[in-house]
C-alpha cells in the first residue's frame, strides 16, 4: 500500500503510481491530456485511490473499465 493515509493525503510515491497508471491507459486509448476524458480520468483514478484501490493494475484495469462502459463511449 502506498501512502500513510490513502483516503487524505496523496504522497510523491502515490503520484508518481497514478501517473504511470494515467499515461497507460491514455496510451492504450488514445487519450490526449487535455481533452474532458483525460480529465475525467484522473479524477477517477484519485477517486479510486482514495477509496483503496491502490495496486497499479487494479487501478489500470478498472479505469479502463470504466473508460469501455456503454455509456463513456457513446459520449
Amino acid at each position: 500500500m502506498f501512502g500513510q493515509d490513502s483516503s487524505q493525503i496523496l504522497y510523491p510515491e502515490d503520484i508518481d503510481r497514478l501517473c504511470a497508471v494515467f499515461e497507460a491507459v491514455c496510451d492504450r486509448y488514445q487519450i490526449l491530456p487535455d481533452p474532458e476524458a483525460a480529465l475525467d480520468l484522473a479524477a477517477d483514478l484519485v477517486r479510486l485511490f482514495q477509496s483503496g484501490m491502490t495496486g497499479e493494475t487494479a487501478l489500470r484495469i478498472a479505469a479502463e473499465a470504466r473508460l469501455t462502459e456503454p455509456y463513456r463511449l457513446a459520449g
